[in-house]
C-alpha cells in the first residue's frame, strides 16, 4: 500500500464508519424508549399514533446500515485501486470491470490496450462511483455483486455470529429491505408494528457491521472496535425489553 494511505488510516477510517453507524442506531433506542412512555399517556384504542416511533425506528437503522456500508466499499476499493501500480495489475485486480460493457465511452478492447495506468483507474474508478450511487437497496445480492467485482471478494460470506450462518444472516437482511421499502414508500397507517420487529432490525444492523468490521480489521483491532460498538446501556435500563411481548 502506498505511503499516503498506510494501512492504519485504512482501518482508522473503517472503524470510524462503524462508530458513525452505532451513533446512528443510539437515535432508534432513543425513538423506542419514548415509545414505550408514551405508551402511558394515550388510550388503548389511539395506538397507532404511536406506530411512527417503531417504523422510524426500522427505517434509520436500514439508514445507518447504508452509510456504514457505502463508507467501507468506497475505503476498500479506494485502498485496493491505489495498489496497483500497472496496467497489467489493474486489469488482474479489476478483470470483471474491465471485459463489462462500457456503452457511454464506446471503448473497444484496442482502446483499453492503449491506456495508461492512470486512465484505466479513472475509468475503474468512474465505474464504481456510479455503481454505488445506485445502491438504493444494500440487500445481500447488491452487497455481495459489489464487493465481488470491486473488492475482490464477497463481504457476505463474513457475516456470522452465534447461532447465525451468513446465508441466514443474508436472508434477515434482504427480509428487513423489503420491511423497510413497504413502511417508507408504501406504508399502510393503521398497519401495526411491533417492538420486536424494531429491536430485531436494529440488532442485525449492529451484528452486520460488527461482523463487516472485523472481517477487515487485523486481530489487534478487534478489541477496540468491539468496546466502541458495545451498547453504554442496555435495554432494560432504557426501559425496553427483548422478551417482553406488546399489545400496542
Amino acid at each position: 500500500m502506498k505511503a499516503d494511505q498506510p494501512a492504519s488510516n485504512l482501518h482508522g477510517k473503517i472503524i470510524v464508519a462503524a462508530i458513525n453507524c452505532r451513533l446512528q442506531l443510539l437515535d432508534v433506542r432513543t425513538l423506542l424508549f419514548w415509545h414505550r412512555r408514551a405508551k402511558s399517556l394515550i388510550l388503548k384504542e389511539d395506538w397507532y399514533s404511536l406506530e411512527v416511533f417503531k417504523r422510524a425506528g426500522i427505517i434509520i437503522s436500514v439508514t445507518a446500515w447504508e452509510t456504514f456500508i457505502e463508507d467501507v466499499l468506497s475505503v476498500e476499493f479506494a485502498a485496493r485501486l491505489a495498489k496497483t501500480e500497472t496496467v497489467e495489475q489493474t486489469k488482474n485486480n479489476f478483470r470483471r470491470i474491465i471485459k463489462a460493457p462500457i456503452d457511454a465511452n464506446r471503448l473497444t478492447t484496442y482502446d483499453l490496450a492503449n491506456f495508461s495506468v492512470d486512465d484505466l483507474k479513472g475509468l475503474i474508478s468512474n465505474r464504481f462511483n456510479k455503481e454505488l450511487g445506485g445502491l438504493h437497496n444494500p440487500n445481500s445480492k447488491n452487497i455481495r455483486d459489489l464487493s465481488t467485482k470491486f473488492l475482490g471478494s464477497d463481504l457476505t460470506t463474513n457475516w456470522q455470529w452465534r447461532k447465525v450462518s451468513s446465508s441466514v444472516a443474508c436472508q434477515k437482511l434482504d427480509t428487513l429491505m423489503k420491511d423497510r421499502g413497504r413502511l417508507a414508500h408504501r406504508n399502510r397507517p393503521f398497519e401495526r408494528i411491533l417492538q420486536r420487529q424494531a429491536l430485531d432490525a436494529l440488532n442485525l444492523v449492529q451484528q452486520l457491521v460488527l461482523s463487516s468490521a472485523l472481517s477487515l480489521l487485523p486481530p489487534e483491532s478487534f478489541k477496540l472496535v468491539r468496546w466502541y460498538l458495545k451498547d453504554t446501556r442496555s435495554l432494560s435500563e432504557m426501559g425496553l425489553s427483548e422478551s417482553a411481548s406488546e399489545r400496542y
